[in-house]
């Protein structure tokens, strides 16, 4: 999830409070594995074939999906967070 759909959506589920500390730790995330997917994507252009990284791309986000969906299936059946009092 990125720009305004992920924005949006952490905004409706993170309690105020924290919404700081989210996004904080979302950006840090973020930027700092950007180096890691362009080192793998390399050793994989390198090691297989430059076309090779898209179906491992692939591959690992369907894993993540597969990980994250009964978690994101979850907090949609339960719905926003109540306001607090």
């Amino acid at each position: 999830m990125c720009c305004v759909p992920g924005r949006s959506g952490r905004q409706e589920l993170v309690p105020l409070d924290l919404l700081g500390r989210v996004n904080s730790v979302y950006r840090l995330l973020g930027w700092r594995l950007i180096p890691l997917g362009t080192l793998a994507g390399g050793l994989i252009a390198h090691e297989i074939d430059v076309r090779a990284g898209y179906p491992v791309a692939g591959a690992l986000r369907a894993a993540a999906l597969v990980v994250s969906l009964p978690i994101l299936i979850r907090v949609h059946r339960q719905g926003p967070p109540s306001g607090g009092d």
